[in-house]
């Protein structure tokens, strides 16, 4: 049975070209699709909560990610685009945008540390028994602030690039 699409009709996918497990897909779509790059648009969140600066906050995260792994793995504007209180940007940020910084450096928290600084990275020293012949080890993980200790590190982000 033939299917046809009217000319006045675009189909318009979206794909997020940092996920390689799907690279075959990327390419078998990309040989039958025409594709149109579209980066974080900076001005769409050109606000402030409490202090933070979203575009400037994000335009800086993503300048070092570029630098770290590459423009591919930018975070896009759309997860501060709702945001209107302090409340919500917390959110965002713990359950969103860390886990995300988690995966793209495959818990390599020494490159963490290059992106946002040493004051968002919690140290857990892990004691062993003398004959376990095993030095003593560190675990890492994201600092959990209150909100407005969020804002305040979350500027001094940015602000060290002024």
């Amino acid at each position: 049975e033939q299917f046809t699409v009217p000319k006045n009709l675009y189909v318009i996918g979206t794909m997020n070209t940092a996920d390689r497990s799907i690279a075959l897909l990327d390419i078998a779509l990309r040989r039958r699709f025409e594709f149109v790059e579209v980066m974080p648009d900076y001005d769409l969140i050109d606000k402030e909560i409490n202090g933070v600066h979203l575009g400037k906050l994000l335009t800086t995260i993503n300048q070092r990610i570029a630098v770290l792994i590459d423009k591919d793995h930018q975070i896009g504007h759309s997860y501060f685009m709702d945001i209107t209180n302090e409340h919500e940007l917390r959110e965002v940020w713990s359950k969103k945008i860390q886990p995300l910084i988690q995966e793209y450096f495959y818990n390599d928290w020494d490159r963490i540390r290059q992106l946002l600084g040493s004051q968002f990275i919690q140290e857990d020293s892990v004691d062993f028994p003398e004959n376990a012949d095993i030095e003593d080890a560190s675990l890492y993980s994201f600092k959990d602030f209150s909100e407005g200790e969020l804002c305040e590190k979350l500027t001094q982000i940015y602000q060290s690039n002024e």
